[in-house]
């Protein structure tokens, strides 16, 4: 799984971090990743999918600069 970074939120994305796996929680699988500031912009999480699981892709959110 990837975190990716958009100045727009509209296209031009950047692989900011990779998350290497996911851990199911008794519930559904999660993950934690720390990364990079890139600035205010947008992020999501893009999952390129696997044998017995379909791609997925985040909701996109805004982050404010700290």
């Amino acid at each position: 799984m990837n975190i990716q970074y958009s100045a727009t939120g509209k296209g031009g994305w950047t692989t900011v971090a990779t998350v290497p796996d996911a851990m199911w929680n008794g519930e559904g699988y999660a993950f934690s990743t720390t990364a990079p500031q890139a600035g205010a912009g947008y992020r999501r999480a893009i999952y390129t999918g696997a044998p017995q699981f379909e791609n997925a892709v985040s909701q996109v959110v805004y982050v404010a600069a700290p």
